[in-house]
């Protein structure tokens, strides 16, 4: 709830607005999956309550699952992570962005699971 704290708040919507502007580019994924807390960071964030934070969060992690099986292992191996995208597929109706970001991600995790093949 409301009052002090919003700084931090505020921050981290920032840096995860950040972090999803740059993940939606090809060339920048690689330097970013590099970063060994990336995804359970990401992760973190889909419990927040500032729905800003959660969408460019769940956006970032959309993104970096885009075409890398490895990240798409990463995240999935992330404590909660495909639990949190889940859980705001079933509580988030109201909010049309976040809901389709979320699909996206789960979408392009499961794209991991099979086997050969693809390109």
């Amino acid at each position: 709830g409301g009052g002090g704290g919003g700084g931090a708040e505020e921050a981290r919507r920032y840096a995860a607005l950040a972090v999803a502007n740059l993940s939606s580019e090809a060339e920048n994924q690689a330097a970013m999956s590099a970063v060994p807390s990336i995804f359970r960071d990401l992760a973190g964030l889909l419990g927040t309550t500032d729905r800003e934070t959660r969408c460019y969060a769940v956006g970032s992690l959309a993104n970096l699952a885009y075409r890398s099986p490895d990240n798409q292992r990463r995240i999935s191996a992330v404590p909660g992570a495909l639990e949190g995208l889940a859980r705001i597929l079933a509580t988030e109706g109201d909010a049309p962005d976040l809901c389709r970001h979320s699909a996206r991600a789960l979408a392009n995790i499961s794209r991991g699971g099979g086997g050969g093949g693809g390109g």
